[in-house]
């Protein structure tokens, strides 16, 4: 289950890059501005969950 988190998470470290590089050589509308915003929160949230998954995980081993 951890592995299908992580791939998943490389997945999204890849769009975020994108939008930022879209958000970087677009003329950063507002729309530009609100993807990226919700890429990252996203991202952050998704990064979180899986750093505490992999804890517990380590926990349930011992």
């Amino acid at each position: 289950m951890l592995e299908d988190y992580k791939i998943k998470l490389e997945k999204q470290w890849l769009a975020w890059a994108l939008i930022m590089i879209m958000t970087r050589l677009g003329n950063n509308s507002p729309l530009e501005k609100l993807c990226l915003a919700v890429a990252s929160i996203v991202l952050i949230v998704n990064v979180v969950r899986y750093y505490r998954l992999s804890a517990n995980q380590g926990k349930n081993k011992h």
